[in-house]
């Protein structure tokens, strides 16, 4: 199941509102991650140091852009024209130096966060219609921003879908899985299936089980317990 997929069953069982506090949520936790990169005195050290966590936000960001998509009814179509339309940007922008491309994705996600926030705080009825349009634009700089930050750590399909195959499927077993589905319960709930999910490939595993029973592969996540002591 893919990313529109699996973010369609989350919306209808949560609600679009649970779903955008989520999204709000990731999109400020990519920031954190990218922002870190500046800290280090050279490039190698910067993505060295952070890179399986951007990584992992990278993944998130292109799940919570899914779910900020449905939300305001945005079709994949219009995105895709916005990106099309911008290939010269694209190319000037890759051009640039990590530290302008790092300020550049900061910038234009914190945007993005700062307009969706409205849909929380007023409704959907006051935000909805008059936010699309510049929800529209801010989306696609947020695509532009994960195409360079794809560029500064060189991730690629083979790094980028394994990763994103565990989360979607994580997702689904928190979605079949969840007791409630008011938002304080959906987060208790989904806590305690990460706890028990593989970390590689998102399989649910018994708490006691060492090896994954779906990619067979040991991974601190299954063997917590055992590691710790």
């Amino acid at each position: 199941m893919g990313i529109r997929e699996t973010n369609i069953k989350l919306l209808n069982k949560f609600g679009t509102k649970a779903q955008v506090i989520v999204a709000i949520e990731e999109l400020c936790e990519f920031v954190s991650a990218i922002a870190k990169y500046p800290r280090y005195d050279n490039s190698d050290k910067a993505v060295e140091s952070t890179k399986e966590k951007v990584l992992d936000e990278y993944c998130d960001m292109m799940i919570v852009l899914s779910i900020i998509a449905l939300a305001y009814e945005l079709k994949d179509e219009e995105i895709e024209a916005n990106l099309k339309g911008l290939n010269k940007t694209r190319e000037c922008l890759r051009r640039e130096n990590p530290s302008f491309k790092i300020s550049f994705a900061i910038k234009s996600v914190c945007q993005l966060s700062d307009v969706v926030s409205n849909y929380i705080f007023f409704g959907e009825e006051h935000t909805k219609e008059r936010d699309k349009n510049e929800v529209l634009g801010l989306c696609v700089k947020a695509y532009l921003s994960l195409d360079l930050i794809a560029g500064i750590y060189g991730f690629t399909d083979d790094s980028i879908n394994p990763h994103l195959k565990g989360k979607l499927n994580r997702m689904e077993r928190w979605e079949a899985n969840a007791k409630g589905n008011s938002l304080e319960v959906t987060t208790t709930d989904r806590a305690v299936i990460e706890e028990k999910s593989c970390t590689a490939c998102g399989a649910y595993n018994d708490p006691d089980d060492k090896i994954c029973i779906e990619c067979q592969k040991e991974h601190p996540q299954n063997n917590k317990e055992n590691k710790q002591t």
